[in-house]
């Protein structure tokens, strides 16, 4: 798998890596992490960046096409902003 776009986040570990190397599109299903740590590192990401990444898999016909890794990128003293009604 190949990164072709990135936005307002750190750079991947790699820009290249091969699909085994994500445990999401191994698996064909979302891959969070669980209360703050993965369960099983994707080797796609940093440790602290799969600390706080979802990867989501994008799967056509029984097959990985590509995939959306998510990541929390602020820092864990930041306040969350509020919700306006």
């Amino acid at each position: 798998m190949r990164c072709v776009a990135q936005w307002l986040s750190p750079p991947l570990e790699a820009d290249v890596f091969h699909p085994d190397n994500c445990w999401a599109v191994r698996r064909g299903l979302s891959h969070p992490p669980v209360n703050g740590e993965p369960d099983i590192a994707c080797y796609h990401l940093s440790e602290s960046q799969a600390q706080r990444s979802l990867c989501v898999p994008l799967i056509a016909q029984g097959e990985a096409i590509g995939l959306l890794s998510f990541s929390n990128v602020t820092s864990a003293t930041a306040r969350p902003a509020p919700i306006l009604n």
